[in-house]
């Protein structure tokens, strides 16, 4: 069985087992299944279950984003989106002013870490991650091969952001629920 196709199955296994998570247990509803979902991805790629990501494993990144974004529109109400986005405009564009100015910064403090450690695929790893901040995993698969991210980079680069992303969003869901509580309002953080 080729590396394609066993790695399609075990994250196809890790979306259902999070989707399942996250609807029938506690720890599942407090961390949401997306998280549950790179919970089960990280435990898979550290024990070895996930095979690395050479370049058949990046073609299954590939097809995801490309089965992904069309169906994510089939549910999509533009007229809905076109009101609620031009309110959201100017607090998107000032996020996106944040992530390009903190991912400036941080290249500029880590410049000779990151040279060591990813040598000329540093800048790279910090565009896709800042891709990723501002438009999503979508957007860090497309930049990290629109620029030519090696597989080694592309890995070390999703395990930093997975493994914050492990500590973000369960804080976030935290906050919400406690802010919840204390207001008896619905307000919370969504993880894409």
């Amino acid at each position: 069985m080729s590396n394609q196709w066993y790695a399609l199955g075990v994250l196809t296994g890790s979306s259902a087992a999070a989707q399942w998570l996250g609807v029938h247990t506690n720890v599942g509803r407090l961390l949401s299944a997306p998280i549950c979902a790179m919970l089960c991805t990280f435990v898979g790629a550290s024990t070895g279950i996930l095979p690395p990501a050479d370049a058949q494993v990046i073609g299954v990144q590939n097809m995801a984003v490309k089965l992904a974004t069309p169906l994510m529109l089939f549910s999509a109400d533009l007229r809905r989106v076109a009101k609620s986005g031009s309110r959201m405009l100017p607090a998107f564009g000032l996020a996106v002013l944040g992530s390009l100015t903190g991912a400036a910064l941080g290249f500029a403090v880590l410049r000779g870490p990151l040279a060591a450690s990813l040598g000329a695929d540093g800048l790279k790893a910090v565009a896709a991650l800042m891709a990723k901040n501002i438009g999503g995993g979508f957007n860090f698969v497309a930049v990290a091969a629109a620029v030519g991210l090696s597989p080694a980079a592309l890995a070390i680069a999703l395990t930093v952001d997975n493994l914050f992303a492990l500590v973000y969003f369960p804080l976030c869901s935290y906050l919400g629920a406690r802010d919840r509580a204390a207001a008896g309002t619905e307000i919370g953080c969504v993880a894409l």
